[in-house]
């Protein structure tokens, strides 16, 4: 009888003793998914700021690529405006110059 009550709080206590160990693992597990989460979260996070703020530069350089196309455009009409570059736009230039127009 006093055998089998050693045996019992022999097991008792080793299973005492394995409960905190995997209660002890189990609570490292939880906090290494925790950081692994908020580490995932903040990844995350940088990539949607450089990407917003490539997306934004994106905009910006079309807006003065659009601006630079624009400026062009206007230079052609103006040289049009002015006479073309063959010959009759040169006749054109020189007559406007010597008269003055």
């Amino acid at each position: 009888m006093n055998r089998v009550q050693s045996d019992a709080q022999k097991l008792a206590s080793e299973y005492s003793e394995e409960k905190r160990k995997m209660e002890m693992q189990l609570q490292e597990f939880m906090e290494s998914s925790r950081a692994e989460v908020e580490q995932q979260r903040e990844e995350h996070r940088r990539e949607m700021v450089e990407l917003q703020k490539r997306l934004n530069e994106t905009s910006i350089e079309s807006t003065r690529e659009r601006e630079s196309l624009l400026r062009q455009m206007q230079e052609l009409q103006l040289r049009q405006r002015q006479g073309g570059s063959g010959l009759f736009g040169m006749i054109g230039r020189v007559l406007d110059m010597v008269f003055r127009i």
